[in-house]
């Protein structure tokens, strides 16, 4: 009997019993609004560069927030577009809860586009991180930072301030819904996003003896104490990974950090082309599965032996049929069992079962992106990110 194709099997089985109990153990935002004690007061910092398509409905989705007290703050920074446009029509509809401020130069040496934003927000809006005050005196509960291309639940951050509150959490950031709709975001956006989860296990993350670090920035929540005691977003002004590297500084402050599922309530569309995957997550492939030439080639092989296997032992299940020299049960097993899994567990990340059927084409792009990431890291080149070229570590590099 030919134990290869059984194996496969195998093998996929207990990845999807992981991941399934991985996603069991982690806090999830339900969509139900939650009876706190006390109302939240939180500040929310939008920062936004070339959004012009998806700001209006990110604001929109944070004024129609229910069970906080919520101010935005929305940082313009520099846009080519008309993003700058789009927020304001919102912030004059928005009976006060949204401030629009433009950005007026670009970062400086040593910082990176998205950190610079963040503070530079802060900053215009009157809050100061070492005080956690705002300049009427007001002291927020939590400080949320939102990207632009995210549409929230109205329950979204009265769930997430009582996640912080109960759990006695420093920083919580929760993984959004996938919007998906291009071939190329099916295919290739959720075997990365498997890759990154399996790399940094919720549970070890959330686990306060864990040295496993990983958060969101798309949606994550901090609060003022936590976001003080370690320096706030200039302590990671030079970084790309800014979220992640903040979230560790928190956690080694002995606060408790936590990653939340949070596709109940929270939505992005990342990227809307090929290219624009490509360009996006290469930027972060490389520190996010380890930041070592080791660590990512082992990844890039396990991603696309993984994707393979299962074609593979489909091709030798057709061939041994059409030719009648052998028994191809086992390796319709080894074809089977895996798709069926992978079927799984696209759906309990919320996207069509189906694309399972081109997951070895996803394993390539995985495997491509993180040799490509690699390899700028390693001769110390720079990543461009909506106009803006950045050294990981030294911040921008050209523009």
């Amino acid at each position: 009997m030919p134990y290869f194709p059984l194996l496969v099997a195998l093998v996929w089985v207990g990845l999807a019993w992981v991941t399934r109990s991985e996603h069991r153990r982690m806090p999830r935002l339900t969509g139900r609004l939650p009876r706190p004690v006390e109302r939240a007061r939180v500040l929310a910092i939008v920062p936004a560069r070339d959004e012009e398509t998806c700001i209006a409905s990110c604001l929109r989705s944070l004024v129609a927030q229910q069970g906080v007290d919520l101010r935005v703050a929305v940082y313009d920074d520099r846009s080519h577009d008309g993003t700058a446009a789009r927020a304001l029509e919102v912030a004059e509809q928005s009976e006060g809860r949204v401030t629009l401020y433009r950005g007026t130069a670009e970062p400086p040496p040593g910082w990176c586009g998205k950190p610079h934003a963040l503070v530079r927000a802060m900053e215009a809006a009157g809050y100061n991180v070492m005080s956690g005050r705002m300049a009427d005196d007001v002291a927020p509960h939590a400080l949320l930072f939102v990207d632009a291309d995210v549409v929230l639940r109205p329950t979204a951050v009265a769930e997430m301030a009582e996640l912080v509150q109960e759990q006695g959490l420093g920083l919580a950031s929760a993984l959004p819904h996938l919007v998906c709709r291009s071939f190329w975001e099916h295919v290739a956006g959720p075997s990365v996003g498997g890759l990154v989860t399996a790399r940094h296990r919720p549970s070890q993350v959330n686990d306060p003896d864990h040295a496993a670090v990983l958060a969101n920035g798309q949606f994550m929540m901090v609060t003022p104490e936590a976001y003080a005691a370690v320096g706030g977003h200039e302590a990671v002004k030079s970084l790309v990974l800014e979220d992640v590297a903040l979230a560790e500084l928190v956690k080694r402050q002995r606060r408790r950090v936590a990653l939340a599922d949070g596709q109940a309530v929270c939505s992005t569309r990342m990227y809307e082309s090929l290219g624009e995957l490509w360009q996006g997550w290469s930027k972060n492939a490389y520190r996010l599965v380890g930041g070592t030439p080791g660590k990512v080639t082992a990844y890039a092989l396990a991603s696309l032996l993984l994707g393979a296997s299962p074609t593979f032992c489909g091709v030798v299940a057709a061939w041994l049929a059409w030719s009648g020299t052998g028994a191809p049960l086992p390796w319709v097993a080894g074809y089977v069992v895996p798709l069926a899994m992978q079927a799984s567990l696209r759906r309990l990340g919320g996207q069509p079962p189906g694309y399972a059927l081109f997951a070895p084409l996803g394993a390539a792009v995985v495997c491509a992106l993180l040799l490509k990431s690699t390899w700028t890291a390693l001769r110390g080149g720079s990543v461009t990110w909506k106009g803006r070229a950045y050294r990981d570590g030294t911040g921008v590099s050209g523009r």
